[in-house]
């Protein structure tokens, strides 16, 4: 099995299997991947947990959160921060979306959307709290230069004078 095949294919890590197991008698088990371990440097799987599921029953599972579109608000100089990139469903396995797709156009700086403001179909459940925020337009932030003091300018100019005041000692050779 060629697992990145698969992801790119479906476009999505929330794939059904259809796993065939041959343990002394032949098993079919519809089944999602649980747990992937790779490593680190060349990503090369080396190991897949599974769990089993049923197709007539309901399943958690996370789905990410997709933006579409151009706000407004980030036309003007704001800038989008997505606060939860992922939300956790409760669907039957057949009705799971591949995402969930937001269309932030009308979004100005300021503007939110939250779990409440999301459409998806009547079979799948949002579990997150309805006020929880999904993303957000954020103004741009400018840092202040931080000017001196008027009293640290009249500290800077004494130090100064009673430097150039100050006798210099005689160099002797």
């Amino acid at each position: 099995m060629d697992l990145d095949k698969i992801y790119k294919t479906s476009g999505t890590e929330q794939v059904i299997f259809n796993l065939v197991i041959e343990n002394g008698g032949t098993q079919n088990v519809t089944a999602m991947v649980k747990e992937v371990q790779a490593t680190p440097v060349t990503r090369q799987y080396l190991h897949v947990d599974f769990y089993e599921i049923s197709l007539d029953e309901e399943i958690v599972v996370s789905i990410l959160v997709e933006v579409t579109g151009k706000s407004k608000g980030v036309e003007r100089g704001g800038f989008l921060q997505v606060v939860r990139h992922e939300l956790e469903v409760s669907c039957l396995p057949t009705d799971m979306p591949d995402s969930i797709r937001v269309d932030v156009t009308d979004l100005d700086i300021g503007d939110a959307i939250h779990v409440e403001d999301l459409a998806l179909i009547d079979k799948v459940k949002l579990l997150a709290d309805p006020g929880l925020t999904v993303l957000t337009v954020v103004a741009p932030t400018v840092e202040e230069e931080e000017l001196p003091e008027e009293e640290e300018i009249e500290e800077a100019e004494e130090t100064e004078g009673e430097e150039a005041e100050a006798p210099q000692e005689a160099s002797t050779e």
